[in-house]
């Protein structure tokens, strides 16, 4: 069963003995509510079902949201300093994290246009003067992409869905800022990632 569900959660995992189904339990919640969130597959034997096992307090440590080290932030910054045609893409993990209010800061600080995928809609307001007001499948908005000198991604793999089934070409310069690097970096090759919440 394990193996079954392996290619569609973000880990598969069997429990090893009873004793181990509390902490086995709690990796696994815990994992799965771990940024990127995603569906953990825990396989526990029937077997072990009715065996006695110590009882477990139930806690959990939530980790902070992790922040890039300085001199990525800075590479990040020395990035934007040399745009002329900026575009952000946003997509659910920035909504997710809460990131509207930063991601219209900084799209009004570069005066770029915003581009947001399905699962980013609302991030920001419709009316809001950087708010692209459809998704990279349309023409006049893959032309953005097309113009855009960087390309700063926050929290988007850049799907099929949101690339025209990843038609479009690489852009010049790829920023991402991503909770998960592999993620955030598997579809496109960036120049830059920043590993962390969005809104942070």
């Amino acid at each position: 069963q394990q193996a079954m569900f392996a290619p569609v959660v973000k880990r598969a995992m069997t429990t090893a003995d009873p004793q181990s189904i509390p902490p086995d339990v709690l990796m696994a919640a815990e994992l799965a509510l771990t940024s990127p969130s995603g569906p953990v597959y825990l396989g526990i034997p029937t077997d072990y079902l009715s065996a006695p096992v110590p009882p477990s307090d139930g806690s959990r440590s939530q980790a902070p949201p992790r922040l890039p080290d300085e001199s990525r932030l800075q590479a990040a910054v020395d990035l934007l300093r040399t745009t002329r045609a900026p575009l952000i893409c946003a997509g659910g993990g920035a909504l997710k994290a809460g990131a509207g209010p930063a991601v219209a800061a900084l799209a009004e600080r570069l005066a770029a246009p915003v581009v947001m995928s399905y699962a980013a809609k609302g991030l920001l307001p419709p009316d809001h003067p950087c708010a692209v007001p459809a998704t990279l499948q349309a023409p006049e908005v893959g032309a953005l992409w097309d113009d855009a000198d960087l390309v700063i991604a926050i929290g988007t793999d850049f799907d099929g869905i949101t690339t025209q089934n990843w038609a479009m070409p690489n852009p010049p310069r790829l920023l991402v800022i991503n909770v998960d690097e592999r993620d955030g970096a598997k579809n496109y090759p960036p120049d830059l990632v920043l590993v962390g919440d969005a809104a942070r």
